[in-house]
């Protein structure tokens, strides 16, 4: 019995978690579309959410990510939230069907495969299964999360380079840095 209740109470607190991610999501985008972050000094939202929270710039991407596409809280508690942002990378025009698929049990490994194929296929229906092409589709993947992260570090570069712009007096190690992240020659 007691198991059972205690069962109850963290899948509430789950709930209330994926609920709290959203409205972070909520808050996070508010304050960057106002750019309030620079009312306390902040040169981007990537410094304000650094140094003021537990978690990446990274993750903030997601929650803001989150409350963009689900324009409900409960959305995200019914599909879950691993789910919910796995279903991020769905084209718009799968999106309903895949919810309704998550929402009728498919698993979330299931559904990783299925984005994985319909990414590498640039929209189409998943139509193979053989351990060459899921290699390939592996290696696609990569290269997608690869390209995410390069918009990280090129949106840290363009932050960088507005700090350094900042600097009074820079010495010439500082100016080679700058003209190297420009890409002059």
């Amino acid at each position: 019995m007691e198991l059972r209740f205690k069962t109850q109470i963290i899948k509430q607190r789950e709930k209330n978690i994926q609920l709290s991610l959203w409205d972070i999501g909520m808050d996070l985008s508010q304050i960057q579309a106002k750019e309030q972050y620079k009312e306390g000094n902040y040169s981007s939202m990537k410094e304000y959410v650094g140094k003021n929270f537990g978690f990446t710039y990274d993750s903030a991407r997601k929650y803001m990510r989150l409350y963009r596409e689900y324009s409900e809280r409960v959305t995200v508690t019914t599909l879950g939230l691993t789910k919910a942002l796995l279903l991020l990378q769905v084209p718009e025009e799968y999106k309903d069907e895949f919810v309704e698929k998550v929402e009728e049990g498919m698993s979330r490994e299931e559904l990783s495969k299925k984005i994985i194929r319909m990414k590498s296929q640039a929209g189409s229906r998943p139509t193979y299964e053989s351990k060459e092409e899921d290699f390939v589709l592996k290696l696609k993947r990569q290269y997608s999360e690869i390209i995410e992260h390069q918009k990280g570090v090129e949106e840290e570069v363009k932050n960088w380079l507005e700090g350094a712009k900042s600097v009074k007096n820079p010495d010439l190690e500082l100016l080679e840095m700058i003209k190297n992240l420009k890409g002059d020659k």
